[in-house]
């Protein structure tokens, strides 16, 4: 009876051992899978917000700025004084 008990044991010891190991490969591969996920929802959520960003500051701001530009230049290279003088000699050309 004693023997018996003993082979029982060492072979439900056996059994344990062995869902052991592959509960601990599950654990690990849903480890790695939740890693992944992370990481991939983390590119993922960069690129939604990084490519809008960075569409409009290289592409749409620069033709927001560009009236700005130009009605600076024209105010630091053009007077009115220069406009209404190209005009009298536009009106007179005509005439």
């Amino acid at each position: 009876m004693g023997e018996e008990k003993r082979e029982t044991i060492a072979d439900l010891l056996g059994r344990n051992h062995k869902l052991l190991l592959e509960n601990n490969r599950i654990l690990k591969r849903m480890q790695r899978n939740a890693r992944i996920a992370f990481w991939t929802r983390l590119l993922i959520i960069a690129i939604v917000i990084g490519v809008p960003v960075f569409f409009y500051i290289n592409v749409v701001k620069p033709f927001l700025e560009s009236p700005i530009n130009v009605d600076s230049w024209f105010e630091a290279n053009i007077s009115t004084e220069d406009i209404s003088s190209w005009l009298q000699e536009r009106v007179q050309i005509k005439d």
